[in-house]
């Protein structure tokens, strides 16, 4: 799998579930459901985007690398 296509999925995944959570806290709205939101779902979604990021900066480190090879 190439970096671009674990990079579509987890975006994907992603965005499935943020649609699912709005969905859900929509319906679960008690103190229980903030903190799931506060310790569990964000952290989550904080992790998530950051190693978006972090593979975003590895493919362009590999694309360098690539053309000073060639």
């Amino acid at each position: 799998m190439s970096l671009n296509t674990g990079v579509g999925k987890l975006t994907l995944a992603l965005k499935a579930l943020e649609a699912r959570w709005e969905q859900t806290r929509d319906r679960w709205r008690d103190p229980v459901s903030q903190s799931f939101e506060e310790d569990q779902y964000m952290p989550l979604k904080t992790q998530v985007l950051e190693t978006l990021r972090e593979i975003e900066r590895l493919s362009h480190a590999l694309d360098r690398a690539r053309q000073s090879c060639g």
